[in-house]
């Protein structure tokens, strides 16, 4: 039996036929009912936080790895979503259960990932509570104290800003579920180390297949075997025989799972995300693609290092960061601050080691925050600084809170001051509490993606050639796309020069920007910009699907259809290059050949309304109005806001001779866009068709209000002016119509009509 179990049960005798194990059970009963209610008090907690967020848009990869992808969940094959990230297929089966529950709704993404991180705060107060009884068991509090601290810090880690904003953050769900998986395989071991465990054996398997379903959610749950022999040496103490053992025991319990891990990775992987999935060759991509060396990448994680422990420890307003864009420590002195930090770190690993005999739990505390940095800040340095990141190593930051309470309540125990300390501790502990909880909830308050990346962009070092280059191209990438759908043309543009100045060749920048020419009518100036972004990537879906709407814009529909074809040859799963394609093929009158493309484009998501549309429109064309209708009526029924599609469905209905229909949803498209002229003009159209002119001639006149110089508007008002007989009216709307339009043969035959009808009534 291990020396640290022989002293538990020297001091704890459970005697056999005594009435202690009633006592004991009633105990353990308790507290678990303490441990439930702090579960259920972090999670209704967490979803006040998180509630003013809940429906807000997905944001960065969440997007293009979610809501990009979803075809590939509506395909309802677990292996298709795993596919995306085959390195982390577990934390994809949990984005799976989702939409096959809910649908892509992001709200209920982000309350299963508020279950999972009042999950992994339980986690953490098991850990701490047994960290606490484990390393300081000459403290003179009770187990129940313990208990009670290692809860309150739990909780505290669940409201901290860093947590909810990583809730809301939908992907980072793998960050919670590192969390969740790694807190409980360490807390677990010691549990089975310290004697807590009847059957260690079962403890250590128990252990081992958390590792793994760690790390298939996040890499940096590597660390673990660190982190348990770090346990063996601060907490457990033992000799050097001992530590031999643990070192082998720990080993055998880990490289199992390891295995199994690099297994499911690479099977899961197809053979093109091979070559990225293997471990060497993806470090040297990521060095290579940030310009990054090794030592540059420490220096300026010994300063990012300061920076996540300050979140922690002061998470005030403007304080705490998603993503920043990093100044690189080049040298030491470059910049100077990076001398101090480094020195920092090292004094950390110093003190850390130092404290190993006199204060354990400290010890275990700063270097568990350190090597739980580690992967991080090296495998992957394009982004050498992401708030979420500190998360997992606040862990040890509150275990040495943790140790302080406990010195603090040992205290009270002897009477040195209790009812002040009380005060103290107490006011303190509320006040903490408090400011957390404020914090987290006006982050909530202000997450959307604007916001999201106008404080990262406000946020950039001055010099922008010597911060890390990956970070502040995705900053203005996605900033930039959102001030175009903002409507903010002029400062999308603006941005994007900026940083092409730095970076010539950064392929998403000179798509961004094409689109903002593009919706400044500068089209000859944006397809130059998409046919630099095809050049420097081939590969791009994006860039060739924009080119083509750009090339369609200028009525090269040869050249359009080219571009799409592209853009399908690249990637035959993408769905808005067989749309635009779709929608290219009848602008051409090509309707059979657009038939084809938007029913494949439907067939590879089902859910895709303006699809729907494009194909509803084709149908008309091809006069199988009842085809058209089931089409639209998805369209109108997946995006209810789409007034394109309640237009289609009117003329649908219309063309099928169900005009009372058709002015309904003519109706319903002008309710959503009061100016759109083409609905307004049908409408009234079906209004005449129908004998209500009264109606009919308010809505032609409510066109010219708009659009005086639209010759059919005066064409159709002439017509509904003979057929109430008013003809000088009619006469005058189609002398108006052909001064618009001489060769408007319509309008010639309606005033012959008109003024012999006006000859007719005068004999």
């Amino acid at each position: 039996m291990d020396k640290v179990q022989q002293a538990r049960t020297a001091d704890n005798p459970r005697e056999v036929g005594t009435d202690r194990q009633p006592e004991y059970t009633a105990k353990t009963e308790i507290r678990w009912r303490v441990v439930g209610l702090t579960l259920v008090l972090s999670i209704l907690t967490l979803f006040m936080l998180s509630y003013p967020a809940l429906k807000s848009p997905m944001i960065y990869d969440t997007g293009g790895l979610l809501l990009l992808k979803a075809d590939l969940f509506q395909r309802n094959n677990v292996w298709d979503v795993i596919s995306i990230t085959p390195i982390r297929a577990l934390l994809m089966v949990t984005f799976y259960f989702n939409y096959v529950t809910t649908g892509m709704d992001p709200q209920y993404f982000r309350l299963v990932n508020v279950l999972l991180a009042a999950g992994s705060g339980i986690a953490l107060s098991l850990l701490i509570f047994l960290v606490l009884e484990i390393g300081a068991p000459e403290n003179r509090c009770s187990s129940s104290q313990r208990l009670e601290v290692s809860l309150f810090l739990g909780f505290v880690f669940v409201v901290h800003p860093l947590q909810t904003l990583a809730t809301l953050y939908i992907w980072q769900r793998s960050a919670t579920l590192a969390c969740l998986f790694y807190f409980s395989g360490v807390a677990v071991y010691l549990a089975a180390r310290s004697g807590r465990y009847r059957s260690p054996t079962v403890a250590y398997g128990l252990t081992g297949v958390l590792f793994l379903a760690g790390m298939l959610c996040k890499e940096n749950v590597i660390t673990v075997p660190a982190v348990l022999l770090l346990a063996e040496a601060t907490l457990l103490r033992g000799n050097l025989k001992e530590l031999a053992r643990s070192v082998l025991r720990i080993g055998a319990l880990v490289v199992v799972p390891l295995i199994l891990y690099f297994a499911v990775a690479r099977t899961l992987a197809d053979s093109e995300s091979r070559e990225i999935y293997s471990l060497g060759k993806r470090l040297a991509f990521y060095y290579e693609y940030a310009g990054l060396s090794l030592s540059e990448v420490l220096l300026t994680q010994s300063r990012v290092l300061f920076a996540y422990l300050a979140m922690i420890l002061l998470p005030i307003p403007g304080t705490i960061d998603q993503i920043r864009a990093m100044t690189i420590s080049r040298s030491l002195l470059n910049p100077p601050v990076t001398a101090a930090a480094f020195a920092g770190v090292v004094g950390l690993i110093g003190l850390g080691t130092y404290l190993v005999r006199k204060r354990p739990i400290a010890a275990f505390g700063i270097l568990f925050f350190v090597i739980s940095l580690v992967p991080e800040g090296t495998l992957i340095p394009p982004y050498l600084f992401f708030g979420y990141r500190a998360i997992l190593p606040m862990a040890g930051v509150l275990m040495i809170l943790g140790e302080a309470i406990l010195w603090i309540l040992a205290d009270r125990r002897a009477g040195s001051g209790v009812r002040a300390s009380n005060i103290v501790l107490g006011v303190s502990s509320m006040l903490a509490l408090v400011g957390l909880l404020t914090v987290s909830y006006f982050q909530a308050l202000s997450w959307n993606p604007l916001t999201f990346w106008k404080e990262a962009y406000e946020k950039l070092p001055s010099e922008r050639t010597l911060i890390e280059k990956k970070p502040y191209l995705d900053i203005i990438s996605n900033l930039s796309a959102l001030l175009v759908s903002r409507g903010d043309i002029s400062g999308a543009e603006r941005l994007c020069r900026e940083a092409l100045a730095v970076y010539p060749n950064a392929r998403y920048l000179h798509d961004n920007l094409g689109v903002a020419l593009l919706h400044q009518g500068r089209i000859r100036e944006a397809i130059g910009e998409f046919r630099k972004a095809v050049k420097l990537q081939p590969a791009s879906v994006g860039a060739f699907n924009n080119l083509g709407n750009a090339l369609l814009a200028t009525g090269e529909i040869p050249q359009a259809i080219e571009a799409y074809r592209m853009a399908i040859k690249v990637k035959p799963t993408a769905v808005q290059p067989y749309v635009n394609l779709g929608a290219a093929h009848v602008n051409s009158g090509q309707y059979e050949n657009a038939r084809e493309v938007l029913e494949k484009a439907v067939s590879l998501d089902p859910m895709h309304a303006k699809a729907r549309v494009n194909l509803g429109i084709t149908l008309v064309n091809l006069s199988q109005f009842s085809e058209a209708i089931k089409h639209l009526n998805k369209a109108v029924h997946l995006d209810p806001s789409l007034a394109t599609a309640h237009l289609q469905l009117g003329i649908a209905w219309d063309s099928s001779g169900d005009t009372v229909r058709a002015v309904k949803s003519y109706e319903r498209a002008l309710h959503l866009i009061p100016t759109l002229v083409d609905a307004r003009f049908h409408l009234a159209k079906a209004l005449a068709k129908l004998q209500r002119y009264p109606e009919s001639m308010d809505q032609y006149r409510q066109i010219l209000q708009l659009d005086p110089k639209n010759y059919r508007a005066h064409n159709e008002l002439a017509y509904v002016f003979i057929m109430t007989s008013q003809f000088d009216k009619a006469i005058s709307h189609c002398r108006k119509a052909l001064s618009l339009k001489p060769d408007f043969t319509e309008a010639e035959t309606n005033l012959k009509l008109a003024l012999e009808r006006a000859r007719t009534r005068d004999h």
